[in-house]
């Protein structure tokens, strides 16, 4: 598994990015929280321009899985070593199911335009979101991964983020994997909420200190409520600022703002 660490003796931050970027999505939470904090960027498999992942790789169980093992391996070495997770987009999604493993170890979690796996398929019959999420659809159609994969990579990136509002001057045009594999991961974890659709969502609620940071000109999802967010974790606060569904770039110092106040408050937990 493809990573950037920036090694300090000080709590463990894993940051977990979602569609179509990779590790650098984060560059500037990193260059902030690395000061003091251990930081532990991963890329999702197929965002890494020189790997070549299997199909099996691209599983929720198995992705869940090496990444136990890799955040583990971090903190083997030190007694009570406190973790923190970062997400953005389905990067939240997949952390949501390493909280679960982890469990007490995860001393908070910031979701940044995303959510956690219950709270996702929570939505199911909120007729916005299916409007929203229409372009899944897209996805399902016999060779439309294939197509995309060999000739529209470039294409389809700027049609993501000419959706989103992003700034064309934005650096994200240059960062997302060339070979644009992370379709394959994407088209993967739709299916494993498909599922989930017929099945009945756990009343059980996390209690890991959660903030969510979504973008008021969010184009992909619904923005968080309160209400929902009580729904599903003890312990979440909601928190939307100006930006759009990258909002931890165009707006990162707001971002980054909102993520040490949310620290402070959880002294007791970092």
């Amino acid at each position: 598994m493809n990573y950037f660490e920036s090694y300090m003796d000080a709590p463990l931050i894993v940051m977990l990015h979602g569609f179509p970027n990779n590790y650098l999505v984060f560059e500037n939470q990193i260059e902030d929280f690395k000061k003091d904090h251990h930081i532990l960027a991963i890329n999702m498999p197929g965002c890494n321009d020189d790997s070549s992942p299997t199909e099996k790789d691209y599983e929720l169980n198995v992705l869940v899985s090496k990444l136990e093992t890799l955040i583990l391996q971090k903190v083997s070495n030190k007694e009570n070593q406190k973790i923190i997770l970062f997400g953005h987009d389905l990067g939240c999604y997949v952390l949501d199911q390493v909280a679960n493993k982890l469990n007490k170890k995860i001393a908070l979690q910031v979701y940044i335009s995303g959510m956690g796996l219950n709270q996702y398929v929570g939505r199911r019959f909120s007729l916005k979101q299916w409007i929203k999420s229409h372009y899944i659809v897209l996805l399902h159609i016999p060779g439309s991964i294939k197509l995309i994969q060999n000739h529209l990579t470039g294409s389809i990136r700027k049609i993501i983020y000419g959706l989103s509002g992003i700034d064309k001057k934005s650096s994200l045009y240059n960062e997302a994997p060339h070979g644009f594999n992370a379709i394959t991961l994407y088209l993967s974890l739709a299916k494993h909420s498909r599922k989930l659709l017929l099945k009945k969502i756990s009343n059980e609620k996390s209690a890991i200190p959660t903030l969510f940071i979504f973008g008021k000109n969010e184009k992909f999802l619904n923005l968080t409520t309160d209400k929902e967010i009580n729904n599903f974790y003890l312990n979440g606060k909601n928190k939307i600022i100006e930006g759009g569904h990258w909002v931890l770039k165009d707006k990162y110092i707001e971002v980054n703002s909102a993520i040490r106040e949310f620290m402070t408050v959880k002294t007791e937990a970092v």
